[in-house]
Formats: C-alpha cells, sequence, structure tokens
C-alpha cells in the first residue's frame, strides 16, 4: 500500500501546527473542543475508540482497521466520524522515524 506521507502544500499548515505541540500526544488549542495531536514517531497497530470528530492530517498517515477494511488517510486527508466505533490503528508520522517504545 503507498502511503501518502508528505505535502508540501502543507508546509505552511505543518508549521502552524507544530508551535501548538510542545509534545507528543494530544495538546489544546486556545478553540473550545479542538485539540491537536503529534505522534513524532512509528506507534504500531493497536485498540483505539474513535469519538465523533473531525480529523485533518497536516503528516504523516495512519492506517484504521475496521474489520476486514484498512483505510488509509494522510498528509492532505481528511476523516469525518459520525458516532463511536472500536477500531485498532498505526500511526505512521512524517520525516519517517523509529518506532516508539510503549
Amino acid at each position: 500500500m503507498l502511503l501518502t506521507r508528505h505535502l508540501d502544500a502543507n508546509a505552511t499548515l505543518v508549521s502552524l501546527i507544530e508551535g501548538l505541540t510542545p509534545c507528543d500526544g494530544f495538546s489544546p488549542t486556545h478553540l473550545a473542543g479542538v485539540q491537536v495531536l503529534r505522534a513524532s514517531c512509528d506507534v504500531a497497530r493497536g485498540p483505539q475508540i474513535y469519538e465523533p470528530s473531525l480529523m485533518f492530517v497536516a503528516q504523516g498517515s495512519k492506517l484504521a482497521y475496521l474489520g476486514p477494511r484498512t483505510l488509509e488517510y494522510g498528509a492532505g486527508h481528511y476523516l469525518i466520524q459520525r458516532c463511536r466505533c472500536r477500531s485498532s490503528a498505526r500511526r505512521l508520522p512524517w520525516p519517517p522515524m523509529p518506532r516508539c517504545m510503549a
């Protein structure tokens, strides 16, 4: 599977988001209910619960596994999740980094 992990067109968005994410994980913003997520290394596939949300990917990529289906969304993509859903997922950063130790 060819993953979309980087787009030069997203450089401005990436630089703005970097200022909001001092470390890996979720960081709040000045907008109520809006968070940004940073993952600087490959995060192995694991269980996840998606809450209703709208997600934009500035760089890197994510694979979501829903039963037999694999969904890839990466740089320049978005995901609209309208209901709570159990799945498993894997995050792939850009630039490529070593796998995070859990």
